[in-house]
């Protein structure tokens, strides 16, 4: 898959725990003027605004050839200056998970960007949180300060701040 459909498909599987997700591409579309808005434009639009901040990395995941998966990662303006980097989005299609796949990226991620990170978690993705406690034992996270202006709650979310290394 390429990295636009899986983004689509990650927002779309979001949307299904929390419509927000899937309502803010689409009003942007309304303000643009667009009578009818598509889903799927209005996920490319996001997809392609996203990709053109400079400040990011998207870390492709491979299981042999095929993308199954992504983390995106703000080191810049769109990373909080209490955190050195800031997990913006993190998503693997369903059928590669629970492989060792997303850990594995993880691992490598860690390994050479030591530093404190930022990342916040929906509410209602139980799955999501079960994996964020299983990494931090994994990878010994040291907690760390939460930023003192997190909206993260205004969205249903939780935000957790650990160092690595």
């Amino acid at each position: 898959m390429t990295r636009e459909e899986l983004y689509i498909n990650y927002i779309k599987e979001m949307g299904h725990l929390n419509l927000n997700i899937v309502l803010a591409p689409l009003m942007a579309q309304q303000r643009q003027g667009n009578k009818k808005p598509d889903l799927d434009q209005a996920i490319k639009d996001n997809y392609n605004f996203i990709s053109s901040w400079y400040d990011i990395t998207w870390f492709d995941i491979f299981d042999g050839m095929e993308n199954v998966g992504f983390i995106i990662i703000a080191t810049g303006d769109h990373c909080p200056i209490e955190y050195d980097y800031y997990i913006l989005e993190a998503y693997i299609k369903p059928e590669s998970r629970k492989r060792g796949l997303m850990i594995n990226m993880l691992e490598a991620i860690f390994k050479n960007n030591p530093g404190t990170y930022g990342c916040y978690f929906m509410i209602q993705n139980k799955d999501a949180l079960k994996f964020y406690k299983r990494i931090s034992k994994k990878f010994k996270f040291k907690p760390a300060q939460i930023r003192t202006d997190s909206k993260a709650f205004e969205y249903d979310c939780i935000e957790k701040a650990f160092k690595i290394g």
